[in-house]
Order: C-alpha cells, then structure tokens, then sequence
C-alpha cells in the first residue's frame, strides 16, 4: 500500500509540475528514494492459529483408528500448498509453525507413503529441502525445527522417489551450521543435542543408503570444531585424513 501511494504521489507531481509549466530544471532534480520492501511476521495470532489447525488435521487423519482415508486437502492440492507457503517463508511462519509442518508432512508420507508422487507434483518435498539448503538454514536457531529433521527426511525415504531426492540433497549439512554456530547455542541446551543424535541414528539405521553421508556429516562437524577451538594444525589435519566409508 505504501508503495502504490507513493507511486500515485510521484504521479500527482509530475503533472502538477506540467501543468504549472515547470521547465526542464525540474528534470534534472534527483529521483526520489524507493522504499524498500518490508517482510513481516506472520502475526502470533495467526501462528496460533496455524499451530491448532495443524494439530486437528493431524488429530482427525492420523490418529489411530483413522484408517487408509486420504489425508484432508491431498487430493485436491490445498494441503500441498499451504505447506508449500511454510517451507518457503520459514522465517516469517516461525520455527514453531516451521516445525509442525514438517511434522505434518512425516505424518502424512507415514500414513500413506504411495502418496509421495502426489505431494512431489506439488513441489512439497523439493520445498522442504530447498528450505534447509540455502546458505542460512531453517527457520530462526530452533530445537523444534532441528528435531524434525531427520525425522522428516526419513519419512520421505519411505517412497523410492523421495530416497533418491533426499540422497541427492544436502539438507543433512544445516546439521553442521546448527553444531558449530553461536547463533544456535542456546538451541542446542538441555537435550535437544541427544534427541538430534537420536533422530539421525534412527534415520541411519532404517536407510542404510544414508549411511555414508551421515558419517561424512560426523566428520564435517567434527574437522569444523576442530578449526574453531584454534587447534594446531597438526591436529587438524589427522582428523582430515580419517577416511570417509
């Protein structure tokens, strides 16, 4: 709104400047700033709001007893794109409404892995990765969302589709941004570390075509610590030559 009032505004002066015969002094005035483009947080309210919504949907669909019924907006594509929205804008949804999405997608490929196609149509996985492969990871430093994702990705490699995207991914690798990053310590207090670990371990051991990354990722971590706790280079380099599987 602001900027097609200050569009209209840039209009109402120049012809007002016409029409009062300003000569062509008035030209070589220097152009007004733009504005830039503000993003806001989506309300708490509406995160509030998001939050139960999702509980319910996954309430009603998934809880047992619930059966093989398709999950509520599948078919016709509006559960795909809402939660396409929230892997897109993870900092404006919010790790909380960030990380029951993801939990909503894990819900659904586990009650209905055939389905994969349909969500991959859709974008959804690819979303969901991209999300976590940009230079600044996830949402805002979260244990919710760090939790959620090797379990997330473990429900994607129930189809043989989604195993392939997310071995082709790099999504694994905001796990070394959120272990060697000051930004994320207070993330990391309590347990949140062992529930990761746990995650991944259970992620590993039910993928075995994973396994190798997540040694890899062990040793990334680790070479990264290493560097930042200022050791010799001696040091450095013994834990670069640990070979990978």
């Amino acid at each position: 709104a602001s900027a097609a009032a200050a569009a209209a505004a840039a209009a109402s002066a120049r012809s007002g400047g016409a029409a009062g015969g300003v000569g062509p002094a008035s030209s070589r005035a220097a152009p007004a700033a733009v504005a830039p483009v503000t993003l806001y947080l989506v309300s708490s309210a509406r995160r509030v709001l998001l939050k139960a919504l999702m509980r319910a949907l996954a309430l009603t669909n998934f809880a047992p007893g619930a059966g093989h019924t398709p999950a509520a907006g599948l078919e016709d594509g509006a559960l795909a794109a809402g939660l396409n929205l929230i892997f897109a804008h993870p900092r404006l949804f919010g790790s909380g409404v960030f990380s029951l999405a993801a939990n909503l997608l894990s819900d659904v490929m586990n009650h209905e892995p055939t389905c994969y196609p349909k969500l991959d149509a859709h974008g959804v996985p690819k979303a969901f990765l991209d999300a976590w492969e940009c230079d600044d990871p996830g949402p805002l430093p979260s244990a919710d969302a760090l939790c959620c994702l090797p379990n997330t990705l473990g429900a994607l490699c129930l189809s043989p589709q989604g195993l392939e995207r997310v071995q082709n991914s790099t999504a694994l690798k905001a796990l070394i941004t959120a272990f060697t990053t000051r930004s994320y310590s207070r993330a990391l207090q309590g347990e949140t570390s062992s529930v990761i670990g746990g995650n991944l371990d259970e992620l590993l051991r039910h993928v075995p075509s994973l396994q190798p990354a997540g040694v890899n990722l062990a040793l990334d971590i680790l070479r990264r610590l290493v560097e930042l706790g200022g050791s010799v280079p001696a040091v450095v380099a013994r834990v670069s030559s640990v070979p990978g599987p």
